[in-house]
């Protein structure tokens, strides 16, 4: 990696103007700040319209046909129970009615015609609560259990995906949450500085606040939400595809059941077997296309009258356009190492681990001199910047010195800090810079520090 400086940072052995100085920085920070207005005006309004609006319309609107086919199924269910319930009633109080007739003879010889009749009408009464019994018993195990297994089934399978819904929501809404609080924090200690205007940027290095650190721990959160935006939209999409699938399935098993009770109703009642009535329901039942339905009811219930400020979504789905928008969202996070309020950045080395071998580190130096060493493990897309931004050292320049080591390319670092009591405290530590120009690049800022102090 090489070492970065912005056009304004002061070079090696060359001073500006203190005066000069100042102004380049407060304009500096108001130009930074201006930017990440911008950027979190945009963040945030497409969490609005987006994230947490279009998105979470469409999925409402996906429940309630979830709630639409629950309440479908628990009506089949009543009624078919009313029917059930009937049939056996009625079957037990003809019973008692047919007990209550006249006995017959028992021998033929001594009958009546009437006799004869009566115990022909009593074994057609039986025959015919037979066929009752065994349709009460295939309505039960083959139409209202296979309903009510299908109704839970699909109560099932819809819990789960809410749940999941509500989770990632959640995650959405509390990474909002955190970039904004972020933003805010970085806001006012602009705020601060912008008051103060010139003390501020005169006491610059001597406070642990940092506006850089700040944009910088905004920039992360801006991402952890553009992230959390990006699997949110992918799974609701997931959710979605998944819900069609089974409704297909599950209308598919209705229209079985369905069939199945038409055809014990046909058995039934022989003396409505060949109504208009019964034809037109069964044909309605044969004709009904399971994929084709879904998709009608599915755009249906996303036709309804939209939320108001909802309207100018556009035409594209919500998926497909929060997709295009997360992409587009996720191009602009502002970079924290590309930010105006580095005045210098680069390798530097520090010995570390257990054999104190050299290690490398990215270092920044920032505007209100304070210089931050962090880790180089992890990289961000290739970029060579650092994606854990907690740095491992921190020194406040206006409060520290420099001077050259012994060794090739050294230089030590030393801070003094009082700290409770008003009691001193040092801080040293030492660095190795990748060249002879990287060293004069590092050192110039504690240099020109000591002299405008």
């Amino acid at each position: 990696m090489t070492d970065t400086e912005t056009p304004k940072a002061p070079s090696s052995g060359l001073v500006a103007e203190p005066g000069r100085r100042v102004v380049q920085r407060l304009a500096t920070a108001e130009s930074a700040s201006q930017e990440l207005h911008k950027y979190e005006s945009y963040r945030s309004s497409s969490y609005k319209d987006v994230f947490g609006g279009s998105l979470r319309e469409f999925w409402e609107n996906v429940t309630r046909h979830m709630d639409a086919s629950q309440l479908q199924m628990e009506s089949y269910i009543v009624y078919l129970q009313q029917v059930l319930n009937q049939e056996q009633l009625f079957i037990k109080s003809v019973k008692q009615s047919l007990a209550k007739l006249p006995g017959t003879p028992k021998q033929s010889e001594n009958k009546t015609g009437t006799d004869m009749i009566l115990d022909e009408f009593i074994a057609f009464q039986n025959a015919s609560f037979a066929s009752k019994k065994s349709f009460c018993t295939a309505l039960q195990k083959d139409v209202i259990k296979p309903i009510k297994s299908l109704q839970t089934r699909h109560k099932s399978d819809t819990d789960a995906a809410r749940s999941t819904a509500l989770k990632l929501e959640q995650k959405v809404d509390a990474a909002h949450t955190l970039a904004l609080k972020q933003f805010r924090t970085f806001s006012q200690l602009y705020a601060k500085i912008q008051s103060a205007g010139v003390q501020a940027v005169e006491a610059r290095g001597t406070s642990e606040k940092d506006l850089w650190m700040e944009e910088a721990a905004y920039c992360r959160l801006a991402k952890k939400f553009i992230n959390m935006c990006t699997d949110y939209r992918r799974t609701m999409s997931e959710l979605y595809v998944v819900y069609q699938k089974s409704e297909v399935n599950r209308v598919q098993a209705l229209k079985s059941i369905l069939q199945k009770y038409a055809r014990l109703i046909q058995g039934n009642y022989l003396a409505i077997a060949n109504s208009q009535e019964l034809t037109m329901f069964a044909a309605a039942v044969e004709q009904l296309n399971q994929e084709k339905e879904v998709v009608l009811q599915l755009k249906q219930v996303q036709d309804r009258p939209k939320r108001s400020g909802t309207e100018a979504s556009g035409k594209k789905g919500p998926n497909e356009s929060a997709s295009k928008l997360a992409d587009e969202v996720s191009a602009k996070v502002p970079r924290a190492f590309a930010s105006k309020m580095i005045v210098h950045q680069g390798s530097l080395n520090m010995k570390a681990g257990l054999f104190q071998n050299w290690k490398n580190y990215h270092c920044v130096i920032t505007m209100e001199d304070h210089m931050f060493l962090f880790e180089l493990d992890a990289v961000d897309g290739g970029e060579g910047e650092p994606t854990n931004i907690d740095p491992v050292v921190f020194f406040q320049i206006g409060q520290s010195t420099v001077k050259i080591g012994k060794e090739p390319l050294t230089f030590e670092v030393i801070e003094t800090s009082k700290g409770f009591l008003g009691i001193s405290s040092t801080k040293k530590q030492l660095f190795k810079a990748e060249t002879e120009p990287a060293v004069k690049a590092f050192t110039s800022h504690f240099q020109l520090a000591e002299e405008t102090k």
